[in-house]
């Protein structure tokens, strides 16, 4: 099981330096496996601002998200670039827009907890 705690020291990357007060560190026991950058928002829900897993491809990152949504939000909104999105096309988030690859400002998209069990 992943928790989420208060990011306290810099150097990871500069997103969550920049930010500190909205970084966590993912850990699954004592071992780090991640990093998240999130807001919470009027209604809500959750603005992801940048997630980074230790190590691409074992879960990780879909194991942030679950934990995210076990703080209670029920919905996870963000952007992404193209190459990062289908990480969050295959855990069920919809865009709003078609994924381009000239798209580089970033993708509206959203990620409901109904979706996001679907993809599971």
């Amino acid at each position: 099981m992943i928790t989420l705690e208060k990011l306290d020291e810099k150097g990871v990357h500069d997103v969550f330096d920049d930010d500190m007060d909205n970084s966590y560190q993912a850990k699954d026991g004592e071992q780090v496996v991640g990093y998240l950058n999130f807001q919470e928002m009027k209604n809500g829900s959750a603005w992801v601002e940048f997630i980074l897993a230790e190590v691409e491809g074992v879960g990780y990152g879909r194991d942030m998200i679950r934990a995210l949504f076990d703080l209670g939000y029920h919905t996870i909104t963000g952007t992404s670039i193209h190459g990062p999105h289908y990480f969050w096309l295959a855990i069920g988030a919809t865009f709003y827009e078609e994924p381009d690859e000239d798209t580089f400002d970033g993708m509206l998209f959203e990620l409901t907890l109904k979706n996001f069990t679907e993809a599971y």
